[in-house]
């Protein structure tokens, strides 16, 4: 945030692990202290590579009284970073400044309810604080930004339709891997730090290298200061894209150079960068590896991070796609559809705030993140299929919560179903998973119950029918009660034979002849008795002649409306 800096601004003490087991801690809850060297930002900023941060104390700071968001359109990139250079030397003090090209701007078209077609950037400007000087600022941000002649000003203090705009900025990255199946963005080069002033010039050059190179390219960031993401959007089984991806990524880093600027502004060093780092920091780098020397002689602290081993560290030695590439014939395919929304998954984590096995376990394997990296390891051949990975396909519930709050829309519950059906192939399923398995072929139902307990919940009048034979055997409608509803349920057949009786419809019914939908047999994977089950059950519907089906459970709905041919 412009105003308010970045986290590590804000970190007051750390409590660390260093390599040889010693605990210190590195700063004081004093609000100023001139002791010592700064060892706050030093292990803030050394990714893990100098110890184990176990414990961190943060300064806060109060909410502020008013807010309010503006949205600048202009058909003009330049224009777009000239107000902005404008905007923060007049003195406005901006809590965040974004700007996002026109690629970027397409992901979020129908948020902001316009055709961006046309449109070369978008800023959004956000201002916080005493309310009277809010509305004065943004008054003088619409006067700065029609010097520029921006095609549209609008602001609002309006907390719902700000929190919508900037949640649809904060989803776009993740929206990346919906621009074309089998695609995803890449984080490589996309964390350029650049003064302010120069981010249309670099936003047109990175453009200019992705034409140079035929990759999609997005840009957009944290224009206020200086943060620019140039993200590539490419497909991750295709060496042939990898080839164009890597130069294409080291011009990027020249350019961020060239400009003055950082490799990486906020994203961190990491393995990604990490070839970058001496030609950025020249002699510097010789005194974080004495530091790094000092305190983790042996390297066994994040060993090849940031280069400091002298090594040459690369992404594309570690990275996870190499199975794509070296063995594509080898794959453990879940099928080209659902492979796709695999490799859609960024593990933004946004799934977790509707995942209720997580909400329980707060395990990563119990949530849709976790289980997607699973199914991409299983998929790559990377794991086995095991007993512990039945255990988190398994307590899935397949609710699609996940899919709700996932900003790319993932079909988990897909990835889920394609997963338990290898497992079963496999010979691998938890026990209550067989038992229940065994009760629908055993019984017809998923409870283990009798044929006559099916009907025990009948009214009399029609229990009788059933029993003596008198029911008639064939109609045009056919009601298909469903297991819970026959079991379980001592209100819903009734109330269910009153509704059709009012409305004088003309019924037949299986009785003790209906057998289990099979759903549940879909769901644990087991593809063959499921087909079978529905195979059984659709001659036994045939033989009424019933043109229509009336069914009070959803899941049988579901069945066969989905899942029966």
């Amino acid at each position: 945030a412009v105003k308010y800096g970045t986290a590590r601004d804000y970190v007051k003490s750390l409590k660390v692990v260093l390599a040889d087991g010693t605990i210190i801690d590195t700063g004081f809850i004093t609000p100023k202290s001139s002791m010592g060297y700064d060892l706050n930002h030093v292990f803030a900023s050394s990714e893990g590579t100098l110890g184990v941060i176990t414990e961190i104390t943060v300064k806060i700071q109060p909410r502020p009284e008013y807010s309010a968001l503006a949205l600048a359109i202009f058909h003009d990139l330049d224009a777009a970073g000239k107000a902005v250079t404008d905007i923060i030397t007049s003195g406005i003090q901006l809590t965040a400044c974004e700007i996002l090209d026109k690629y970027s701007l397409k992901i979020v078209e129908d948020v902001i309810g316009k055709d961006v077609s046309k449109i070369e950037a978008m800023l959004i400007i956000e201002s916080d604080g005493v309310k009277e000087t809010v509305i004065r600022d943004m008054e003088r941000i619409k006067e700065v930004c029609k010097k520029y002649n921006v095609e549209e000003f609008t602001w609002s203090d309006d907390p719902a339709k700000a929190g919508e705009i900037m949640e649809a900025r904060g989803k776009l990255v993740p929206t990346l891997s919906r621009i074309k199946p089998g695609n995803r963005l890449v984080p490589i080069s996309e964390d350029l730090g650049i003064p302010p002033t120069k981010i249309p010039e670099t936003i047109k050059k990175a453009q200019a290298i992705a034409d140079k190179y035929n990759l999609l390219l997005t840009t957009f960031g944290h224009i206020g200061d200086g943060n620019v993401h140039t993200t590539f959007v490419t497909d991750m089984r295709s060496q042939d894209d990898w080839d164009r991806l890597k130069p294409a990524a080291d011009e990027l880093a020249e350019i961020a150079l060239e400009m003055g600027g950082t490799i990486t502004a906020e994203h961190g060093t990491g393995l990604a960068r990490a070839p970058y780092i001496e030609k950025q920091l020249g002699p510097a780098l010789e005194v974080m590896r004495s530091i790094k020397k000092a305190l983790d002689p042996n390297g066994i602290l994040n060993p090849g991070k940031m280069g400091l081993d002298k090594k040459k560290h690369d992404i594309y030695d570690h990275f996870a796609f190499k199975p794509l590439l070296e063995h594509p014939e080898g794959l453990n395919s879940f099928g080209f559809d659902v492979d796709n929304e695999i490799l859609a998954c960024i593990n933004c984590a946004f799934c977790r705030l509707g995942c209720p096995t997580y909400d329980v376990t707060q395990l990563e394997s119990r949530n849709a993140r976790g289980r997607t990296i699973l199914a991409f390891n299983l998929m790559t051949g990377t794991i086995e299929p095991s007993k512990e990975l039945a255990d988190s396909f398994y307590t899935c519930t397949t609710c699609n919560a996940c899919t709700y709050f996932c900003p790319a829309r993932i079909k988990v519950d897909e990835i889920i179903q394609k997963g338990r059906e290898k497992l079963f192939a496999s010979g691998i399923a938890p026990e209550p998973v067989m038992a229940l398995r065994d009760s629908i072929l055993n019984t017809d139902n998923v409870y283990a119950a009798t044929k006559e307990d099916r009907i025990a919940i009948f009214p009399s009048s029609i229990k009788k029918k059933v029993e003596t034979g008198e029911l008639k055997k064939k109609a045009d409608t056919l009601l298909f009660m469903g297991c819970v509803s026959s079991y379980l349920d001592m209100k819903i057949i009734p109330s269910f034979f009153k509704i059709m009786d009012a409305a004088g419809i003309d019924y037949t019914m299986l009785g003790k002849d209906e057998i289990c939908c099979g759903f549940p047999l879909h769901l644990m994977g087991d593809q063959e008795k499921f087909e079978q089950t529905a195979r059984n059950l659709i001659d036994r519907i045939k033989a009424t002649g019933a043109k229509e089906l009336i069914t009070p459970c959803a899941g049988c709905y579901k069945t066969f409306t989905k899942y029966y041919p």
